[in-house]
Protein backbone atom coordinates (compact mmCIF):
# COMPACT_ATOMS: atom_id res chain seq x y z
CA UNK A 1 0.00 0.00 0.00
CA UNK A 2 1.54 3.50 -0.89
CA UNK A 3 0.92 6.21 0.88
CA UNK A 4 0.37 9.96 -0.44
CA UNK A 5 0.84 13.30 1.40
CA UNK A 6 -2.29 14.89 1.81
CA UNK A 7 -1.22 17.97 0.92
CA UNK A 8 -0.14 16.25 -2.35
CA UNK A 9 -3.24 15.47 -3.17
CA UNK A 10 -4.76 18.58 -2.43
CA UNK A 11 -2.04 20.18 -4.92
CA UNK A 12 -3.41 17.75 -7.56
CA UNK A 13 -6.85 18.38 -6.74
CA UNK A 14 -6.65 21.98 -7.38
CA UNK A 15 -4.47 20.71 -10.62
CA UNK A 16 -7.00 19.15 -11.86
CA UNK A 17 -10.38 19.99 -11.22
CA UNK A 18 -9.95 23.75 -12.56
CA UNK A 19 -8.53 22.34 -15.86
CA UNK A 20 -11.86 19.76 -15.82
CA UNK A 21 -13.80 23.38 -15.67
CA UNK A 22 -12.24 25.23 -18.16
CA UNK A 23 -12.64 22.34 -21.04
CA UNK A 24 -15.90 22.43 -19.86
CA UNK A 25 -16.58 26.11 -20.51
CA UNK A 26 -14.58 26.04 -23.45
CA UNK A 27 -16.70 23.51 -24.83
CA UNK A 28 -19.72 25.15 -23.84
CA UNK A 29 -18.36 28.54 -25.51
CA UNK A 30 -17.86 26.46 -28.80
CA UNK A 31 -21.08 25.50 -28.75
CA UNK A 32 -22.97 28.73 -27.64
CA UNK A 33 -19.81 31.38 -28.94
CA UNK A 34 -22.46 33.38 -31.50
CA UNK A 35 -25.11 34.23 -28.26
CA UNK A 36 -22.21 35.69 -26.18
CA UNK A 37 -20.68 37.85 -28.32
CA UNK A 38 -24.23 38.74 -29.32
CA UNK A 39 -25.14 39.96 -25.96
CA UNK A 40 -21.68 41.72 -25.72
CA UNK A 41 -22.14 43.27 -29.20
CA UNK A 42 -25.53 44.84 -27.78
CA UNK A 43 -24.13 45.98 -24.24
CA UNK A 44 -21.47 48.03 -26.53
CA UNK A 45 -23.87 49.34 -28.81
CA UNK A 46 -26.19 50.13 -25.61
CA UNK A 47 -23.37 51.94 -24.12
CA UNK A 48 -22.40 53.94 -27.13
CA UNK A 49 -25.91 54.49 -27.45
CA UNK A 50 -26.74 56.08 -24.14
CA UNK A 51 -23.64 58.24 -24.93
CA UNK A 52 -25.22 59.74 -27.95
CA UNK A 53 -28.49 60.42 -26.54
CA UNK A 54 -27.03 62.03 -23.76
CA UNK A 55 -24.88 64.33 -25.84
CA UNK A 56 -27.65 64.85 -28.44
CA UNK A 57 -29.98 66.11 -25.56
CA UNK A 58 -26.89 68.52 -24.26
CA UNK A 59 -26.72 69.48 -27.74
CA UNK A 60 -30.02 70.22 -27.71
CA UNK A 61 -29.62 72.53 -24.71
CA UNK A 62 -26.66 74.23 -25.50
CA UNK A 63 -28.65 75.45 -28.76
CA UNK A 64 -31.57 76.63 -27.26
CA UNK A 65 -29.23 78.63 -24.62
CA UNK A 66 -27.70 80.15 -27.55
CA UNK A 67 -30.65 81.11 -29.50
CA UNK A 68 -31.87 82.85 -26.23
CA UNK A 69 -28.91 84.24 -24.90
CA UNK A 70 -28.22 86.07 -29.21
CA UNK A 71 -31.96 86.85 -28.73
CA UNK A 72 -31.29 89.15 -25.93
CA UNK A 73 -28.18 90.40 -26.70
CA UNK A 74 -29.80 91.56 -30.37
CA UNK A 75 -33.24 93.17 -28.04
CA UNK A 76 -30.81 94.84 -25.55
CA UNK A 77 -28.82 96.24 -28.21
CA UNK A 78 -31.43 97.34 -30.55
CA UNK A 79 -32.66 99.20 -27.50
CA UNK A 80 -29.06 100.55 -26.76
CA UNK A 81 -27.96 101.33 -30.05
CA UNK A 82 -31.94 103.90 -30.48
CA UNK A 83 -30.83 105.74 -27.25
CA UNK A 84 -27.42 106.49 -28.52
CA UNK A 85 -28.43 107.73 -31.80
CA UNK A 86 -30.50 110.35 -29.72
CA UNK A 87 -27.92 111.31 -27.32
CA UNK A 88 -25.16 111.30 -30.01
CA UNK A 89 -27.46 113.65 -32.17
CA UNK A 90 -28.64 115.60 -28.98
CA UNK A 91 -25.12 116.31 -27.91
CA UNK A 92 -23.71 117.04 -31.58
CA UNK A 93 -26.39 119.54 -32.19
CA UNK A 94 -26.44 121.23 -28.49
CA UNK A 95 -22.40 121.41 -28.91
CA UNK A 96 -22.86 123.27 -32.29
CA UNK A 97 -25.78 125.67 -30.20
CA UNK A 98 -23.32 126.38 -27.47
CA UNK A 99 -20.56 127.50 -29.95
CA UNK A 100 -23.03 129.67 -31.67
CA UNK A 101 -24.14 131.43 -28.86
CA UNK A 102 -20.37 131.82 -27.67
CA UNK A 103 -19.29 132.94 -31.28
CA UNK A 104 -22.53 134.96 -32.01
CA UNK A 105 -24.49 136.01 -28.87
CA UNK A 106 -24.51 139.79 -29.72
CA UNK A 107 -25.59 138.89 -33.52
CA UNK A 108 -28.55 136.58 -31.99
CA UNK A 109 -31.52 139.78 -31.71
CA UNK A 110 -33.75 138.19 -34.40
CA UNK A 111 -34.51 135.11 -32.19
CA UNK A 112 -37.04 135.55 -29.80
CA UNK A 113 -36.62 136.00 -26.06
CA UNK A 114 -38.30 132.91 -25.24
CA UNK A 115 -36.38 130.65 -27.72
CA UNK A 116 -33.31 131.85 -27.01
CA UNK A 117 -33.74 131.70 -23.39
CA UNK A 118 -34.70 127.94 -24.21
CA UNK A 119 -31.56 127.38 -26.27
CA UNK A 120 -29.20 128.91 -23.52
CA UNK A 121 -30.99 126.11 -21.33
CA UNK A 122 -30.61 123.15 -22.98
CA UNK A 123 -26.59 124.26 -23.51
CA UNK A 124 -26.26 123.76 -19.72
CA UNK A 125 -26.52 119.95 -19.71
CA UNK A 126 -25.29 116.53 -22.31
CA UNK A 127 -26.90 113.46 -22.67
CA UNK A 128 -24.72 111.32 -20.54
CA UNK A 129 -26.64 107.09 -21.53
CA UNK A 130 -24.18 104.62 -19.81
CA UNK A 131 -24.55 101.23 -21.14
CA UNK A 132 -26.49 98.60 -19.02
CA UNK A 133 -26.24 95.36 -21.19
CA UNK A 134 -26.45 92.26 -19.46
CA UNK A 135 -26.50 89.86 -22.20
CA UNK A 136 -22.91 91.28 -23.28
CA UNK A 137 -21.30 90.31 -20.01
CA UNK A 138 -22.94 87.01 -20.15
CA UNK A 139 -21.77 86.12 -23.94
CA UNK A 140 -18.20 87.14 -22.97
CA UNK A 141 -18.41 84.61 -19.82
CA UNK A 142 -17.25 81.72 -20.00
CA UNK A 143 -20.44 79.79 -20.40
CA UNK A 144 -20.93 82.00 -23.75
CA UNK A 145 -18.06 82.19 -24.97
CA UNK A 146 -18.46 78.52 -25.74
CA UNK A 147 -22.15 77.78 -26.47
CA UNK A 148 -21.37 81.19 -29.08
CA UNK A 149 -18.39 79.29 -30.45
CA UNK A 150 -17.78 81.88 -32.87
CA UNK A 151 -13.86 84.03 -33.00
CA UNK A 152 -15.25 86.50 -34.86
CA UNK A 153 -18.41 87.79 -33.49
CA UNK A 154 -16.71 87.49 -29.84
CA UNK A 155 -13.90 89.55 -30.56
CA UNK A 156 -16.94 92.10 -31.86
CA UNK A 157 -18.28 91.49 -28.85
CA UNK A 158 -15.06 92.37 -26.89
CA UNK A 159 -14.20 95.55 -28.94
CA UNK A 160 -17.99 96.69 -28.08
CA UNK A 161 -17.24 96.13 -24.78
CA UNK A 162 -14.08 98.24 -24.47
CA UNK A 163 -16.04 101.09 -26.17
CA UNK A 164 -18.49 100.84 -23.78
CA UNK A 165 -15.78 101.21 -21.04
CA UNK A 166 -14.01 104.27 -22.73
CA UNK A 167 -17.94 105.62 -23.15
CA UNK A 168 -18.32 105.71 -19.38
CA UNK A 169 -14.99 107.23 -19.02
CA UNK A 170 -15.78 110.17 -21.67
CA UNK A 171 -19.27 110.87 -19.75
CA UNK A 172 -18.20 110.95 -16.34
CA UNK A 173 -15.06 112.96 -17.51
CA UNK A 174 -17.67 115.74 -19.11
CA UNK A 175 -19.72 115.47 -15.57
CA UNK A 176 -16.19 116.50 -13.31
CA UNK A 177 -15.15 118.64 -16.07
CA UNK A 178 -18.71 120.72 -14.87
CA UNK A 179 -17.38 119.87 -11.31
CA UNK A 180 -14.07 121.18 -11.88
CA UNK A 181 -14.36 123.46 -14.37
CA UNK A 182 -17.41 125.34 -14.93
CA UNK A 183 -19.12 125.55 -11.46
CA UNK A 184 -15.58 126.95 -9.87
CA UNK A 185 -15.55 129.85 -12.84
CA UNK A 186 -19.19 130.43 -11.46
CA UNK A 187 -18.33 131.06 -8.04
CA UNK A 188 -15.54 132.72 -8.57
CA UNK A 189 -17.08 135.34 -11.32
CA UNK A 190 -19.99 135.78 -9.03
CA UNK A 191 -22.51 133.92 -11.36
CA UNK A 192 -23.53 130.76 -9.61
CA UNK A 193 -26.79 132.27 -8.19
CA UNK A 194 -27.80 133.81 -11.86
CA UNK A 195 -26.95 130.53 -13.40
CA UNK A 196 -29.02 127.88 -10.96
CA UNK A 197 -31.84 130.27 -10.74
CA UNK A 198 -31.76 129.68 -14.96
CA UNK A 199 -31.01 126.28 -14.67
CA UNK A 200 -33.90 125.58 -12.30
CA UNK A 201 -35.73 127.64 -14.61
CA UNK A 202 -36.52 130.58 -12.41
CA UNK A 203 -35.75 134.23 -12.88
CA UNK A 204 -34.30 133.76 -16.33
CA UNK A 205 -33.65 136.53 -18.18
CA UNK A 206 -31.81 138.29 -21.55
CA UNK A 207 -29.77 140.68 -18.72
CA UNK A 208 -28.20 137.28 -16.98
CA UNK A 209 -27.88 135.68 -19.99
CA UNK A 210 -25.72 138.04 -21.80
CA UNK A 211 -24.14 138.98 -18.40
CA UNK A 212 -22.63 135.22 -18.71
CA UNK A 213 -21.45 135.49 -21.90
CA UNK A 214 -19.92 138.70 -21.98
CA UNK A 215 -17.21 136.94 -18.88
CA UNK A 216 -14.38 135.49 -20.72
CA UNK A 217 -13.75 132.86 -18.30
CA UNK A 218 -17.36 131.88 -18.52
CA UNK A 219 -16.95 131.66 -22.26
CA UNK A 220 -14.09 129.91 -22.42
CA UNK A 221 -14.84 126.75 -20.30
CA UNK A 222 -17.85 126.88 -21.67
CA UNK A 223 -15.80 126.63 -25.52
CA UNK A 224 -14.15 123.62 -24.15
CA UNK A 225 -17.71 121.74 -22.51
CA UNK A 226 -18.73 122.15 -26.22
CA UNK A 227 -15.30 120.90 -27.40
CA UNK A 228 -16.16 117.54 -24.58
CA UNK A 229 -19.61 117.41 -25.68
CA UNK A 230 -19.10 117.14 -29.23
CA UNK A 231 -16.50 114.82 -28.60
CA UNK A 232 -18.90 112.81 -26.37
CA UNK A 233 -21.50 112.85 -29.24
CA UNK A 234 -19.42 111.39 -32.05
CA UNK A 235 -17.99 108.65 -29.90
CA UNK A 236 -22.10 107.63 -29.16
CA UNK A 237 -22.60 107.54 -32.97
CA UNK A 238 -19.65 105.71 -33.97
CA UNK A 239 -20.79 103.31 -31.30
CA UNK A 240 -24.12 103.12 -33.18
CA UNK A 241 -22.45 102.29 -36.12
CA UNK A 242 -20.45 99.30 -34.64
CA UNK A 243 -23.47 98.10 -32.73
CA UNK A 244 -25.48 98.42 -36.31
CA UNK A 245 -22.60 96.14 -37.58
CA UNK A 246 -23.19 93.92 -35.19
CA UNK A 247 -26.83 93.38 -35.19
CA UNK A 248 -26.38 92.86 -39.18
CA UNK A 249 -23.64 89.96 -38.16
CA UNK A 250 -25.95 88.34 -35.79
CA UNK A 251 -28.93 88.89 -38.10
CA UNK A 252 -27.31 86.77 -40.81
CA UNK A 253 -26.26 83.68 -38.37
Amino acid sequence: MILVPVDLLVDLSFDIIPLKVMSKVIEHLKSDWYKYLLEILVIILSILLAFWLNNWSEGLKDQKRKKELISNLRSELQIFKDELASAGSWNKSHALTLDTFILHYENLDHFHADRKIRIFRSTMSHSDITPDIRSLDNALSSEGSKLLNDKDLLDQLFDLKSEFQDLIINNQYLIEYWNNRISPTLIETGHMVDFQKMAAGRGIDLDHIGALFKNQRYVNVMAGKAVLQRDLGNHQLRLVDMIDELLKRMNQD
